[in-house]
């Protein structure tokens, strides 16, 4: 199963200076890593959450996160990361009302709530 071979090579990959690709990954358990890498990226995901395991990723690959420094590191990403998504949201709310003359909308309060698979169902 995947999920096992998934999680034996991030076992291997401990600390940041020895990230691992998702592509790498991919190839190491002998899959096509989907259109941009969503697939595995999705496997390896499922493997941590089901493994309980405390990885930290990043746009050149994954690791186990190796002591608390590692992890206050990755929390800080994440905070930023998540600074990044609100401000933008922001923007795109301020943006949209004033291109189509609309009143200021609400921004929302799902926060945590994702609906874009919502958008993809109606797609189908």
């Amino acid at each position: 199963m995947s999920i096992e071979q998934i999680k034996d090579i991030l076992l291997g990959h401990v600390g940041k200076e020895n990230m691992i690709k998702a592509e790498t990954i991919a190839e190491m358990i002998g899959i096509d890593p989907g259109p941009s890498g969503v697939r595995i990226r999705g496997l390896i995901t499922d493997t941590i959450v089901l493994q309980h395991l405390p990885v930290a990723s990043s746009n050149r690959g994954y690791y186990l996160l190796e002591n608390s420094v590692d992890l206050k590191r990755y929390q800080r990403s994440l905070d930023g990361r998540a600074n990044k998504i609100t401000s933008r949201k922001i923007l795109v709310t301020q943006y949209f009302s004033e291109f189509y003359n609309q009143e200021e909308l609400e921004l929302g309060r799902e926060i945590f709530e994702d609906n874009d698979d919502e958008d993809i169902n109606e797609e189908d």
